[in-house]
């Protein structure tokens, strides 16, 4: 004989689960278009005419010998290693969209960062956490040593020259 309660009970419990099971992925695809979102607006930033100029005026300032001009810069980075650390946005979307320019600003300001972050630890703290998971992923990404994410000098010196050019 069938149980009415209980098949009506378990049939409640299904339900339930199925809905929970719905929700979440409807959860998990709306996290992934606000990343996305995030991502372009992000984007957007970094490439405005603010940004740019912040960006020339700090590759001209390191192609005449001084740093003081990168701060703008690092200060994006900062941002956005909050964020991925806050899992905002996917480490690997930020990969994909700004490791080449973060590695290399990272790379000039290296004196810069270990003097700011002498007299004040948390100076740049997101930043230097975005960089260590970036290196991870172009690692894996890349099949390559760590040594191997470091620019050469010649690389370092043709992505000044055009971002000294930037808006021209």
């Amino acid at each position: 004989m069938v149980n009415y309660i209980s098949l009506t009970a378990w049939a409640a419990v299904l339900t339930a689960f199925v809905a929970a099971l719905a929700l979440w992925v409807q959860l998990r695809s709306s996290r992934f278009v606000q990343g996305i979102d995030l991502l372009l607006r992000l984007d957007d930033r970094f490439n405005s005419g603010d940004m740019l100029v912040a960006r020339q005026r700090a590759a001209k300032g390191f192609l005449e010998g001084t740093d003081v001009y990168v701060d703008p810069i690092l200060d994006f980075f900062e941002m956005l290693g909050m964020l991925v650390r806050k899992r905002a946005i996917d480490d690997q979307m930020v990969w994909h969209s700004f490791f080449f320019w973060f590695n290399s600003y990272w790379h000039l300001a290296t004196a810069r960062i270990a003097m700011k972050r002498t007299a004040d630890h948390t100076v740049w703290a997101e930043a230097a956490y975005l960089y260590r998971r970036l290196v991870i992923l172009e690692r894996e990404q890349r099949s390559c040593s760590e040594d191997a994410t470091v620019p050469s000098n010649d690389t370092l010196s043709m992505f000044l020259t055009a971002e000294a050019t930037l808006g021209v």
